[in-house]
């Protein structure tokens, strides 16, 4: 269990300016459609 929902989950902004989102999905099934899905939604 997530301690809160939704993308990302963890994300920082480097030296440059630019932001870095990570997302630790804990689906085990169908995992590359669930990767689709977090890559859509950031």
């Amino acid at each position: 269990m997530k301690t809160t929902k939704g993308n990302p989950d963890t994300y920082f902004k480097t030296n440059t300016g630019k932001y870095i989102f990570v997302a630790y999905p804990t689906q085990q099934d169908d995992l590359l459609k669930k990767l689709k899905k977090i890559l859509k939604n950031v």
